[in-house]
């Protein structure tokens, strides 16, 4: 099924140069295990012995950085949370396969001489394990422990886009999550939702991406008019 695309601004900006992707669900589709995730960081974080009564609604990363302000002892309960995110999300990058698109799309902006960035809230391992058995390659990958700040916060895609030698306003973020879409806007990028059903595409509508796409492949008639 293809949805027709959000109709793109104006050019009043120079087409892009670089294009940042989000890796899982947008680049790969990886079985991590989020439920569980959220509930084992949840029991450390009792255990260590911090309130989580109004944890429940955070993402796992929100989770473990409020539950180490309210713990007995920050160090050890946030070795023992990255450990357990670094276990799930290395089990589940074992069955990691391409998005439909993805190997194609890579190669086209890779010819055209475009910047080609991730930018992962998972671990370095398990991203690049998930990529290698994808088959896709780009030249720079930012995970967590890459960066101070990762995404929504701005400064994730920032430092990507400084380390492509492209300025934001020449960069495209992409991605399948609503903070995609917030963390590029913040940081000054023209952003693209990707939303191969229904139910994903309302939910990143509703975050006002410039684009928003069924298939990745449609980018390439966005980033260059004359691409087919």
């Amino acid at each position: 099924m293809r949805f027709q695309g959000v109709a793109p601004e104006p050019r009043q900006r120079p087409a892009p140069r670089a294009v940042l992707f989000d890796l899982d669900g947008t680049l790969v589709r990886t079985p991590i295990d989020f439920a569980a995730m959220r509930r084992e960081s949840l029991a450390a974080a009792a255990r260590y012995g911090a309130a989580v009564d109004d944890l429940e609604g955070r993402d796992i990363l929100a989770i473990s950085a409020v539950a180490a302000s309210r713990v007995r002892d920050a160090a050890a309960f946030l070795e023992e949370i990255e450990a357990l995110l670094q276990r799930i999300e290395l089990e589940a990058s074992c069955h990691a396969v391409p998005m439909p698109g993805a190997p194609e799309l890579l190669a086209w902006l890779a010819e055209n001489d475009l910047g080609i960035g991730i930018v992962t809230r998972n671990c370095a391992a398990a991203a690049r394990e998930a990529l290698e058995r994808s088959g896709l390659a780009c030249e720079l990958l930012l995970t967590r422990a890459d960066v101070p700040r990762v995404k929504p916060d701005p400064l994730h895609l920032q430092i990507a886009a400084e380390q492509l030698g492209v300025p934001p306003e020449e960069t495209l973020m992409v991605g399948d999550h609503p903070m995609d879409v917030a963390a590029g806007r913040a940081a000054g990028m023209r952003t693209a939702g990707f939303a191969p059903t229904e139910a994903a595409r309302e939910r990143l509508a509703a975050e006002g991406p410039d684009l928003l796409v069924s298939d990745l492949l449609e980018l390439r008639a966005w980033i260059s008019p004359s691409s087919s």
